[in-house]
């Protein structure tokens, strides 16, 4: 059995000419705050706990809480090279029975092929010798750190090197021994050896907690839950989880069952691939794939699935379980719509990638609904030039509207990013365009990529059918004038408004000017591309011909449109 630790992490760099500070937690065993030393040198700190101790930087003189320490100007030429910051650690202890706390570097944990005790330099500067110094109580004045006080600080062990795991070292040089307040003040030196100045220094220090109790938990299993999952029988389902330890996580197991109709009572298991987490030690990722083949369409539907994590002891792990919902083409996720907003989601063909999405802002609709979300077979509707669309996407009921535009992200396929190359085509991904079916004919949306992600965001006012085309020409005035010749904006949604569907605000600004015949303007749009036959003033306008006038995106384009109450 191994004992238990906690982790503060304070990264050190340094860099000129200026401080900054950031910090993150890591679930239950480390907490990393980053550090940035200036070459003056600037170190880090503000206050921070973890489990049952606090780290907290105080100003040597007045004792108020500081949010950096500072060595001063240190001269690697002058002849006195020491420097005390102007700060020290208050460090609270556990008031737990059998806990400890050591003070050290780990300087394995830099990105760099330079390792060892100090401030380290990738370049040819030799490290830069780190010291501290504890007391029981805050000491005034504060120990002086120079060449005849050397001797009362302390190097700071590191890691890495070979005596750290001597145990009797480890007490004599990192232990922190607590007073009767519970309290051990640490003061914190560094020594310039003449010349030898220069370049970025980076240091990674360590306040750890060890528990002399045996650790009896098993690894802590975190997973992103879904909901929905579209499938695609070319597409390898896979499911990822993170697991935590003080130890090492040695095995897991990504276990499902696909209910279909029967429940199958059993589960059945994938050891899958389990790897150590690059940036944090502690943690392991884990990843699970289902062969597309073993999916038949019979247990399409609910599924149940969970993850298991064994550590080095012995102690197992293991996560909710998750319920799921396993859909084919042709069918759709609900999502309810409210006038809270919110971002609505559905994995499609492979948890592990972004799916489609459709972020609606707060007050988009005007009372609450059911939205349904899921891709049909692409031969559904007519094609567009010969044409049919790579991926039909659906947003039902047709006749919802948003007051404000929604965001809209649409998944294409490409296995080899680095190819920018639409899956099974020579067509590059910059060429993907969205159109939208308005229940006659496609319309241009358009769309901006984000092959990051792999893709396409776009903004609507209203819910339909939206298509992926190859789309390589340039948006023409054809392209932004409305289908729509007459409008009766009665509220039956049919003919209620105008779209300009290839205006997206997300490719750039434009403005819609609206004119009666006697050329008063009766509404300006800006960024918004759907006029619905109202004034400034909300008031359905007087029957009567109107000029649109678009400008923006490249363009500048004129025509006519009628109104009939």
């Amino acid at each position: 059995m191994t004992a238990e630790t906690k982790r503060l992490c304070l990264s050190l760099k340094g860099f000129e000419p200026f401080l900054s500070i950031g910090g993150f937690w890591s679930m239950k065993i480390k907490s990393c705050l980053t550090v940035f030393i200036a070459t003056g040198l600037l170190l880090f700190l503000c206050p921070w706990r973890l489990g049952a101790f606090t780290v907290t930087v105080r100003d040597v003189v007045t004792g108020e809480e500081k949010a950096d320490v500072s060595f001063g100007l240190v001269n690697g030429d002058s002849p006195d090279p020491y420097a005390s910051a102007g700060v020290y650690l208050d460090v609270g202890h556990s008031a737990e029975a059998n806990r400890s706390l050591y003070l050290f570097t780990d300087n394995r944990l830099l990105d760099s092929v330079v390792t060892g005790p100090g401030l380290l330099t990738p370049g040819i500067h030799p490290p830069l010798p780190f010291y501290f110094q504890q007391n029981n109580n805050v000491l005034s004045p504060p120990p002086l750190f120079n060449s005849s006080t050397e001797n009362l600080w302390t190097p700071l062990l590191d890691a890495s090197e070979p005596v750290f795991a001597d145990d009797t070292v480890k007490n004599a040089r990192a232990l922190l021994l607590p007073g009767d307040e519970k309290r051990s003040i640490v003061y914190l030196g560094i020594n310039v050896a003449p010349g030898d100045v220069g370049g970025d220094y980076r240091s990674h220090l360590v306040v750890e907690e060890f528990s002399n109790t045996n650790d009896a938990d098993g690894p802590l299993v975190v997973h992103q839950e879904f909901h929905d999952l579209i499938y695609l029988r070319t597409v390898t389902p896979g499911f990822v989880a993170t697991m935590t330890d003080d130890s090492s996580v040695v095995s897991a197991t990504f276990c499902y069952r696909l209910n279909g109709h029967p429940v199958a009572p059993n589960w059945a298991m994938i050891s899958g691939e389990l790897k150590r987490d690059s940036g944090n030690e502690k943690r392991w990722i884990f990843t699970a794939e289902i062969d597309p083949l073993l999916i038949t369409p019979d247990l399409l539907g609910p599924m149940d699935y969970k993850f298991i994590g064994v550590d080095a002891d012995g102690n197992v792990g293991q996560s909710p379980e998750y319920h799921a919902n396993m859909i084919t083409e042709n069918e759709s996720a609900d999502r309810p719509l409210s006038e809270a907003g919110g971002v609505f989601s559905v994995a499609l063909g492979d948890p592990r990638l972004p799916g489609i999405a459709l972020d609606l802002p707060s007050g988009g609709v005007v009372s609450a609904g059911l939205m349904q979300m899921g891709i049909d077979r692409v031969d559904t509707l007519v094609p567009l030039n010969g044409n049919y669309p790579f991926r039909l996407f659906n947003f039902s009921p047709e006749g919802v509207r948003f007051l404000t535009p929604a965001m809209v992200h649409v998944p294409y396929s490409d296995n080899n990013p680095r190819d920018n190359v639409l899956d099974g085509t020579s067509i590059p991904v910059s060429d993907l365009r969205v159109f939208w079916f308005d229940g006659y004919a496609w319309r241009l949306v358009g769309g901006v990529l984000d092959s990051v992600n792999r893709r396409i965001k776009f903004s609507t006012t209203h819910l339909g059918s939206f298509g992926l085309f190859q789309y390589a020409g340039s948006l023409t005035a054809e392209d932004v004038r409305p289908k729509e010749r007459v409008l009766t904006p009665n509220g039956d949604n049919k003919n209620d408004e105008a779209v300009f569907s290839a205006l997206d605000p997300l490719v750039g600004a434009f403005t819609i000017e609206i004119v009666d015949i006697r050329g008063v303007v009766v509404r300006e749009l800006s960024n918004v591309n759907v006029w619905n036959g109202r004034n400034d003033n909300g008031e359905v306008v007087e029957s009567g011909t109107y000029i649109y006038h678009v400008t923006g995106q490249g363009l500048t384009v004129t025509g006519m449109i009628a109104v009939a109450r």
